[in-house]
């Protein structure tokens, strides 16, 4: 956004300086890790600050009952004024607060709403994250999302949750492809030592992801085992990149098992590379044959993306925003048939077809996030300049506002 001349005031809710903030942000924005190191240096969340922020806040309410001047918490912001947050709302509940009271301030409140997940899809989330993220959509927001799916799924959401309103307005700004920092269909880089040892010079197919329930590790393990069994050597070895999350202790203790294994020179058809660095990862998307991306609900889907980046077909699931990313460059299934994964699997072991597909994503156009970025900027510069376009029709419990912007790109027509 920065590249894109958004020009913007940072706002913390927390005691941190805000000029530094925007200070580090600007003069790191070159180098994502090292602007990702100077903010955990200089911007650790720190409990006291929490304590004492929150001690002041109801010294300053208690004196404004005993005075008869209310309490300003927001003294940086004004009525008329639009705050855009970026996300993470559901972290604390003292941010709820702080954008509670910007919202009866008469502050304009725009929302980067991931997906609505942890109120639709609460079995596959962490426990209890419906209640931390409900409280966003009881307040009067605009909100900005990244496919048309999360916005159709909108009414359900406020639907589910007690008091929920709709959005005051809704725009769809589609997030990117790219692999940031690399350029399209770079070819392999150096393989670390790591990767060296557990891939053992074999073809691989890749699957990305942080190993949660969600993400449907299990059915794809099953699936990859049986076809070990009717292909033998044939089959590429499997490799499931990721950290370890939640509800998934079984298949975490199958990858373990088979990592275990495999170190002792056994042939394993499938191995567990943890917390892949980012080099890492753009060499195993550079090296594989194909990806897979089996998950049952996203809200936008990056490795399916950053697969077609590196010029990789993907196997991927027919479900929520998925194919909005990987338009029709991918071979779908219902990622809840076993059956339907296995065929997708063999259509892409098939040299031939994985080829016709290769082809295809190399010259079809990809977003950046320098894309994303300057649609995003415009879809909160319409709203700070009072152009986001009111529902023509009387606005209901579960009714948005037409949307006020939309993306250039869409998954029929998109654009480079």
């Amino acid at each position: 956004m920065i590249e894109n001349n958004f020009d913007f005031t940072l706002v913390n809710s927390f005691g941190f300086e805000s000029p530094e903030v925007d200070w580090i942000i600007r003069n790191k924005i070159g180098s994502p890790d090292e602007l990702l190191r100077e903010l955990a240096a200089q911007c650790t969340y720190l409990a006291q600050r929490k304590a004492l922020y929150t001690v002041q806040n109801v010294f300053g309410t208690l004196v404004g009952k005993l005075t008869g001047r209310p309490w300003d918490s927001l003294p940086k912001l004004k009525p008329g004024d639009t705050l855009f947050i970026p996300g993470a709302y559901w972290l604390d509940s003292h941010i709820m607060r702080f954008y509670r009271a910007a919202a009866r301030k008469g502050i304009k409140l725009v929302v980067l709403l991931h997906d609505v997940l942890p109120i639709t899809h609460p079995d596959l989330m962490i426990k209890h994250s419906d209640r931390f993220f409900a409280p966003i959509l009881r307040l009067p927001i605009h909100v900005i999302i990244g496919a048309r799916s999360t916005e159709s799924e909108l009414p359900r959401a406020a639907e589910l949750i007690p008091r929920a309103k709709m959005p005051i307005s809704v725009d769809v700004v589609s997030f990117a492809h790219e692999f940031p920092g690399v350029a399209r269909n770079q070819p392999p880089r150096e393989q670390s030592d790591r990767l060296r040892d557990l891939v053992h010079g074999r073809n691989f197919v890749l699957y990305v992801s942080t190993v949660e329930v969600r993400k449907n590790h299990l059915r794809l393990v099953e699936v990859w085992n049986r076809l070990a069994k009717d292909l033998g050597d044939a089959l590429p070895l499997l490799v499931i990149a990721g950290k370890r999350g939640w509800k998934a202790k079984e298949v975490i203790e199958l990858l373990d098992a088979a990592n275990e294994r495999d170190r002792s020179r056994r042939r394993e058809p499938i191995v567990f590379v943890e917390g892949p660095s980012d080099a890492e990862l753009q060499w195993l998307y550079a090296s594989c044959d194909f990806t897979v991306f089996p998950s049952l609900a996203e809200g936008w889907g990056l490795p399916v993306g950053e697969s077609l980046w590196f010029g990789k077909a993907c196997a991927a699931s027919q479900t929520t925003s998925i194919p909005e990313v990987g338009q029709g460059l991918c071979v779908y299934f219902d990622p809840t048939r076993p059956d339907e994964m296995e065929a997708a699997i063999k259509t892409l072991l098939d040299p031939a077809v994985r080829a016709a597909y290769e082809s295809k994503i190399k010259s079809a156009p990809l977003r950046t996030w320098h894309d994303a970025g300057r649609d995003l900027a415009m879809a909160v510069m319409a709203h700070v300049s009072d152009l986001s376009v009111a529902a023509a029709e009387p606005q209901g419990e579960v009714t948005a506002a037409r949307n006020s912007y939309s993306s250039m790109w869409q998954p029929d027509t998109p654009v480079s």
